[in-house]
């Protein structure tokens, strides 16, 4: 009588996000049976990328993952299932409406008020030929000179950006006064 028979055993994976857009998935400590046991995995949704015959594919999709272990020697098997998660949903930059720096509005602030906010998420101003007072990493930063100015959005949860830009033109044309 020969029921020997593999053990599959994966460990929890990794999450599917911007910062990390293939992880792999670890079965490593999976037990084989001698050198004739199959190793394969399967999946209906997901996406392996390669070793999809070893004990740690790279995967690149969301869905569930079955591992698949054989001892060759008697058909035993064994199979074990995980699920990998994904989140890259981008946040929202929105750099706000263009504006005019005149006399009356001569300092300014950006409104990126219209991009995502909360836990986790950070801005960051950016020009090449304006100039940021101060505030560079919050949504309404003060400025004092014309350019275009844009706004990245990081949520460091997911390592997701997105950003967006607004244009500031300066007017600073005297009025003309005619005395007739």
């Amino acid at each position: 009588e020969n029921l020997a028979t593999p053990d599959a055993d994966i460990f929890p994976a990794n999450q599917i996000d911007c910062n990390n857009p293939t992880v792999t998935v670890d079965a490593s400590n999976s037990v084989l049976i001698g050198n004739n046991t199959t190793i394969a995995w399967t999946t209906i949704n997901g996406n392996i990328l390669s070793g999809n015959n070893s004990l740690t594919p790279t995967v690149n999709g969301a869905g569930t993952y079955t591992l698949t272990l054989i001892n060759q020697d008697n058909g035993c098997l064994d199979e074990a299932s995980i699920t990998v998660f994904e989140d890259t949903t981008l946040p929202t930059a929105n750099a706000g409406n263009d504006q005019i720096m005149d006399c009356v509005n001569v300092t300014p602030f950006l409104n990126g008020g219209g991009s995502s906010s909360g836990p986790g998420i950070t801005y960051q101003w950016s020009t090449i030929d304006g100039n940021i007072v101060f505030g560079a990493n919050t949504q309404t930063p003060s400025i004092d000179a014309g350019g275009t100015y844009t706004i990245l959005v990081t949520n460091t949860n997911n390592g997701c950006t997105a950003e967006d830009q607004v244009t500031v033109t300066e007017d600073n044309t005297p009025p003309y006064i005619e005395i007739v």
